[in-house]
């Protein structure tokens, strides 16, 4: 979260003076201006991987949201190397930290929809408790599979025979 930090507060003829900085900005940098749009740049980074997702989309029939495709780019060139994590670290951050306001109008639309939820509620009941079953089977024959694979993996590497 982009947070002010108090660097001076020096009395000055009567008056107090205040000299406010972003943290890794000081007022000695020759550079300072650009501090302040170090959030319009990293804004800039997240918006072009949406718009980029948003295109790739669109080329592939809309079957996946372009929102989901640009956050996969992103991940991706993270984990590349392509882009330094630096660029969208405090926007990040920034979105991360207010990541309740982004939830309040699901929120609202689900306070809104209170009676549709009650005519619906045991098809909703339901449908939770069959998909969570499922999802913890699936975990669980997974989880198996990954053992018993990693299991052979240690018998070969001491050199025994496996069936």
């Amino acid at each position: 979260m982009v947070q002010c930090a108090i660097v001076a507060a020096v009395a000055r003829g009567g008056e107090a003076h205040c000299e406010i900085y972003r943290p890794g900005c000081t007022p000695t940098d020759p550079f300072s201006y650009l501090c302040g749009m170090k959030m319009l740049v990293q804004s800039f980074w997240l918006l072009f991987f949406y718009l980029l997702g948003l295109g790739v989309s669109i080329l592939v029939g809309g079957v996946i949201p372009g929102s989901v495709l640009g956050m996969l780019l992103l991940f991706i060139a993270l984990a590349l190397g392509w882009v330094d994590p630096g660029r969208v670290d405090r926007i990040s951050e920034l979105l991360i930290d207010n990541m309740v306001l982004f939830f309040l109008p699901a929120a609202v639309g689900l306070i809104a929809s209170v009676g549709l939820i009650l005519n619906n509620l045991t098809a909703i009941l339901v449908a939770a408790a069959v998909s969570t079953v499922l999802i913890v089977a699936a975990v669980g024959v997974t989880q198996q599979r990954l053992e018993v694979r990693k299991r052979k993996r240690k018998i070969r590497r001491s050199g025994h025979d496996i069936r």
